[in-house]
This record gives C-alpha cells, sequence and structure tokens, in this order.
C-alpha cells in the first residue's frame, strides 16, 4: 500500500474513534471541514476540540455526550485559553506556545462558526473573545554543516563499535540511513516516513514521495545516500523476513516507520553529539541553510526545499554571520 494511504488510513480510524466518543454535531463538523484539509490537520482539530470538551465536562460535572452548545459561552472560551497558557512538562510547568493558543482559538472558532451556520446556537461565542496578536519570540537552533558532521561521526562510530552480527548494529544503520535522508533531501519527517521501495528508481538515482498538499516531490540520491540505502536494504530484508511492507523505513515491530519513532532517534543522537536535542526539522531548516549559504540564490533554494512561496523559504533561512562580516569589511573596505 502506498505509504501516504497507508498513513491517512491509520490516522482516519484515529479520528472515527475520537468522533465515536463526542456528540454527534462534531462529527457533522468534521465531514465538512475535512473535504478541504490534511488529514493529519484534521486529527489536529479534532484533537483539540476534544480537550476543550473535556475540560468543560469537567468544569460543569457533566457527560460529554450530554452538551449543549448553546450553553458555553464566551466567558468559557476565554477561561479555556487562559488555562491552556501553562502545560505540564516531565512533571514542571510551562508556557504554551502564543502559536499553540492561537491555534485553539482557531479551530473553536471554526467549529461554533459551524454551529451557528447551522442554527444549532444563537451566535458564536468566540467572537467575543480577541484572538492573540503576540507571537513567540523564538530563537531556533541553526545547524551548520560542522554539527551534521558530528551527527554522522556519532552513528557510525556506534556502528564500528558493535560486532557485525549484534541485533543493534541493523538499527543503526536504518537510523544513519535517515540521517543521510535528511541532510540529502531536506525532505518533510512525514514524507520521510511514507517512503516506498518502489518508488526509488536506483537506475536514475530518484525517490518519489506524497509530499504535502498530496503533491508529487521528486529527490536526486546522492552516492553516499545510494550506497547507505542500499545497505539498510540487506538489513531490512533480515529484519521483515516473510512480513509484506512497501515502506522503507520499518519499526522494530515490522511496521513503518511513524513520525514520533523518527523525531526520538534525531533527539537521541542530536544529544549525542551536540550536547542538545534537536528535531527534523531543524535538520531541514539546515539543508535550507547550508544551500542558500552556499549559493546565495533563495530561489534556487526555495526550489530545492519544494516550497511554493519564497517567503516560506526566508523563515528557514540564517546568514552566516562570518560571511555577513567579511562581507561588509570587504565593501567598507574598499569605500574608505
Amino acid at each position: 500500500m502506498q505509504g501516504r494511504l497507508e498513513n491517512q488510513i491509520k490516522t482516519e480510524k484515529k479520528i472515527k474513534k475520537l468522533l465515536a466518543e463526542m456528540p454527534h454535531e462534531i462529527s457533522e463538523y468534521y465531514i465538512n471541514f475535512s473535504v478541504n484539509k490534511e488529514f493529519r490537520s484534521c486529527l489536529s482539530y479534532i484533537q483539540k476540540l476534544k480537550r476543550f470538551l473535556n475540560w468543560y465536562c469537567e468544569k460543569n460535572d457533566i457527560e460529554i455526550k450530554n452538551i449543549d452548545f448553546k450553553l458555553i459561552t464566551d466567558t468559557d472560551i476565554s477561561l479555556y485559553l487562559i488555562k491552556s497558557e501553562k502545560k505540564q512538562k516531565g512533571g514542571a510547568t510551562e508556557y504554551t506556545s502564543f502559536s499553540y493558543r492561537k491555534q485553539i482559538w482557531s479551530v473553536l472558532n471554526s467549529f461554533f462558526d459551524f454551529l451557528d451556520e447551522k442554527k444549532y446556537i444563537n451566535s458564536n461565542p468566540v467572537h467575543s473573545v480577541k484572538r492573540l496578536k503576540k507571537n513567540d519570540d523564538v530563537k531556533h537552533t541553526f545547524l551548520k554543516k560542522n554539527d551534521l558532521d558530528k551527527m554522522i561521526d556519532v552513528l557510525k562510530n556506534e556502528i564500528n563499535e558493535l560486532n557485525e552480527s549484534e541485533k543493534e548494529v541493523k538499527w543503526k544503520v536504518r537510523d544513519l540511513t535517515i540521517l543521510y535522508m535528511f541532510i540529502f533531501t531536506g525532505m518533510r519527517e512525514s514524507a520521510l516516513c511514507e517512503i516506498d521501495i518502489n518508488k526509488i528508481d536506483f537506475e536514475n538515482n530518484i525517490i518519489e514521495v506524497i509530499d504535502k498538499g498530496r503533491k508529487t516531490n521528486t529527490y536526486t540520491m546522492t552516492e553516499t545516500l545510494v550506497n547507505m540505502i542500499n545497505e539498510w536494504l540487506v538489513y531490512r530484508k533480515d529484519i521483515l523476513r516473510e512480513t509484506n511492507s512497501d515502506a522503507l523505513f520499518v519499526s522494530n515491530q515490522r511496521k513503518r516507520i511513524n513520525q514520533e519513532t523518527v523525531r526520538l532517534i534525531i533527539r537521541r543522537y542530536s544529544k549525542k553529539a551536540l550536547g542538545k536535542e534537536v528535531s527534523p526539522h531543524r535538520l531541514r531548516a539546515a539543508y535550507g541553510n547550508i544551500l542558500y549559504n552556499t549559493t546565495h540564490d533563495i530561489k534556487f533554494t526555495s526550489a530545492s526545499m519544494k516550497h511554493s512561496n519564497i517567503s516560506t523559504t526566508q523563515i528557514y533561512i540564517e546568514d552566516d554571520e562570518q560571511i555577513v562580516n567579511n562581507k561588509v569589511a570587504d565593501i567598507l573596505g574598499n569605500l574608505f
């Protein structure tokens, strides 16, 4: 089965299970908005609504199926947004991001707009609650080539320290192949998880994936990546044995790898190599930064990252400080 379709079916099963636990209005809303949204976005919407409804039910001591949406007020919405400012993580309390709270407001507003249009409620209470205007002051971790080299070295050293017959070797080869895939293609983690064996063209060194927005993207493989994939395929065959799977990357349960597992892999080796955890998204940003700072061609970089808008690419780009400083010195030196 095609990787994207496989993941979509799994996600839709999760959504169906969540909908079964909630009022019928949520199912109607899902049918209404799912036509124009990605399946992952649909799941995110339903999960956020479920958390809000659970909170509302606990506050009012009612069953979730018995919610009367006409009774939900702007005060309830405001209280929930205030509550959403903090979260528990590892036993500690942390602030949530402004972007996360904006998402909650947008989901609730969309849902109550639907109820209003269907005449299930008299008016949308979210309209009386102002959407947050603040933006997060996020300081991204920009990785350099040297950082990527360190991550590669950590993995290679761990593989070299193991006996070739040891069980752990095959998984570390998989992990190194995943790391190389990010470094040499810059693809999204969702796309990486959905790569199918039959979409790898070794004759022309091309990988084809169905990416965000159901867009088909192709990536050219370097010789290093081709060799790494071939090495992993030997271990993959041994892992799967009689199990049928179209997936290039599989888990220890012999199933297609999921995004959470990929995130754990990248966090583990970045922690070992760099002393800090980074996400696969930071590897994608590093890919864009390396290309841009090498070429200074934003159009080329944007096309390489499969962006439809250059403004999206610019979010990922950090001009190399040393290159900028040297250029400033050259300009001023020539002027004066």
